[in-house]
């Protein structure tokens, strides 16, 4: 194992913390073998700690092939157990803390060519910031998800009864940017763009990424795409009203992905409304793959049965890679979660309790600072010179 000496001026005290447990990690391996390793199953990724030659066993399967080399059979287009199920709090929970694991490990085990980050988006994946709401922080997105889904559960139970609650989706096409750009991204367009298909009803909402790792619809070469959009949590209008609104959306754009609505919703229980409030608040831990469908053509000459694409797509979601994990955390940069969220009508009210309540801490953090002191200072003798007294 090698170590790489630094300067002690320029290591962080959550530096030293995490090489101290990645050589906690090292030691432990060595002591006890591989048999002491927990590698999640990926048939293109193998860390470097695997073995490289299987147990013994009395009729061992075929290997695949592991290295640069594309594997022949397709990767998983399902969840990884704990992952495919974000509305329940122990999964999402537990569903952020194993991607900021592996985020983790990526960018302090050492990997040849690896991602990196400059110190400022490094600093905000910290668990100790978390109370500024940094939108890169996995502990920060759990603790403003649950926030977010008690307060919204809450006035789900508080609507006169018979009040419908739906869960929607906007997306739209304009909204796409290429992984490799170097412009950023204006939440603010999304966000008015909402405001302007559903206005005149009551909601809160937050702004997402999905990030695409294989789109061949758009012109160039590149296949990693982040298509912005949102989800809400909405209610007031009866399920035609927000049904019109919703196919009228529909007509008017489309989405990256062909075959795709702009615009969908769903009526909740309420009982699903704490589900729903997390699930729109999680982060970036899933990846999305889609790809034309296709159907059996006989040629008539030959009988041959052909497959050929369709222009309808099929999208399913996998667990985010380490690797492009860290490339979205460019794209999330200093932005905070509180700012990502937006409401409108009642549901602003509803969006400052939430913001009050997740941003305390910071708010009790910067009381302490002494750029505030000294402004209180300031404040207090303007007051006292405007009485008339002596400034203390």
């Amino acid at each position: 194992m090698v170590t790489l000496a630094l300067p002690p001026a320029i290591i962080t005290a959550h530096e030293r913390k995490l090489r101290a447990q990645a050589a906690e990690r090292a030691r432990v391996r060595d002591a006890k073998g591989d048999d002491a390793l927990v590698i999640p199953y990926h048939p293109t990724v193998r860390r470097k700690d695997t073995p490289s030659t299987p147990p013994a066993a009395p009729s061992p399967a075929p290997k695949p092939r592991i290295g640069k080399t594309a594997p022949t059979t397709p990767l998983p287009l399902i969840d990884r157990v704990g992952l495919s199920d974000l509305t329940t709090w122990a999964s999402f929970q537990d569903a952020h803390a194993h991607a900021d694991a592996e985020r983790e490990d990526y960018l302090h085990l050492g990997r040849r060519n690896s991602v990196k980050l400059d110190g400022q988006t490094y600093a905000e994946l910290n668990p100790r910031v978390a109370f500024a709401l940094p939108a890169n922080n996995m502990v920060a997105r759990t603790r403003y998800a649950r926030v977010m889904g008690e307060h919204l559960e809450r006035v789900a139970q508080t609507l006169p009864p018979g009040t419908p609650v739906f869960f929607v989706s906007l997306i739209n096409r304009e909204h796409t940017l290429s992984r490799r750009s170097r412009a950023r991204f204006d939440t603010r367009r999304v966000v008015g763009w909402t405001h302007a298909e559903l206005q005149g009803f009551n909601y809160v909402g937050m702004v997402e990424a999905a990030y695409f790792s294989n789109l061949r619809t758009l012109a160039g070469p590149n296949r990693r795409y982040l298509s912005w959009h949102t989800h809400m949590l909405l209610w007031g209008p009866t399920e035609a009203e927000l049904a019109g609104r919703i196919e009228g959306i529909n007509r008017r754009f489309i989405t990256v992905v062909p075959g795709r609505t702009a615009a969908h919703y769903r009526r909740l229980e309420l009982e699903e409304v704490f589900g729903q409030g997390l699930y729109m608040t999680k982060g970036q831990i899933n990846e999305y793959r889609a790809w034309p469908k296709r159907i059996e053509v006989a040629n008539p000459d030959t009988g041959e049965v052909l497959k050929l694409p369709t222009r309808n797509y099929t999208v399913k979601k996998r667990p985010l890679r380490p690797g492009d994990a860290v490339h979205l955390c460019r794209a999330f940069a200093g932005r905070t979660i509180n700012d990502l969220a937006f409401a409108a009508r009642d549901g602003r009210a509803v969006l400052d309790e939430i913001n009050r309540e997740a941003l305390a801490e910071f708010h009790r953090w910067e009381a302490r600072q002494p750029y505030k002191l000294a402004e209180e200072r300031r404040r207090a003798a303007r007051r006292s010179k405007r009485a008339g007294g002596r400034p203390r």
